[in-house]
Parts: C-alpha cells; structure tokens; sequence
C-alpha cells in the first residue's frame, strides 16, 4: 500500500471514529444508526490490519497521527475528537489485530462519556489498550 492510500485510509479511519463516538453520544446501545457506526469503524480497522498487526492511534504535540501518518487538518476537522481525548486522558489507543465489535463498542462508549473513568473503562480488552 502506497503512501497516499495509507493517508486517506488513517483520515477515514479517525472520521469513522469520530463519527461512532457522536453516534454513541446520540444515540442508545443497538440503535441502527449507532451500530451502523461502530460496523464501519470496524471495516475501517480490519482494513488497516491486513498491513499492520496493530494501529495507534493519537496525538502528538498538535497533531492527530494514526499508525507514523500525522492527520492533515486534523485540528480543524477533527478538533472535538482530539479536546475528547486529552480531557480523557487517553495520549493513545492501540488496536491490535482481531479487535472484536463488542470491543470496539466498549471503546466508543468509553469514548463518548468522556469523564475521568474513561481509562478504567479502557482496561482489559485483550485487544485495545
């Protein structure tokens, strides 16, 4: 995979991300539009993985990066979701290979509340850390 599709797949994924993170916050657990969510997030990964045992995603200095991939404009577009992060205290994710939905549905929730238990909420998934 050239570079230029390894930077369009990292700025779809974080889009994907932060659009299951609104679904999550609009909408309850199983709703269509929220699950729908989650299942493209999940596509989004897989398709990563096929690289790459494993995927970072966060953030460095000003800038959103997935994998080594700094998000262009990420700041401007994807503002709510890095302030998200740093108010979590979440630096990085990590998702590695095999990531299950119910895993990354656990991550979105935890993502979506947003409060200091946000990285109790994140521990023991054997696949995101």
């Amino acid at each position: 995979m050239n570079a230029v599709n390894r930077a369009r797949l990292a700025d779809d994924l974080v889009r994907r991300l932060a659009a299951a993170i609104r679904g999550a916050q609009l909408y309850a657990v199983g709703h269509p539009l929220a699950a729908r969510s989650i299942a493209a997030l999940a596509e989004g990964l897989a398709l990563i993985h096929v690289a790459s045992p494993s995927l970072a995603i966060g953030i460095v200095g000003d800038d959103l990066v997935v994998g080594e991939i700094p998000v262009p404009r990420a700041a401007e577009n994807m503002g709510e979701l890095m302030r998200r992060l740093q108010r979590s205290g979440v630096e990085r994710i990590v998702v590695d290979r095999g990531v299950d939905v119910a895993e990354i549905t656990r991550l979105v929730q935890a993502l979506a509340a947003g409060d200091t238990d946000t990285l109790a909420a994140l521990t023991g998934m054997p696949h995101i850390r």
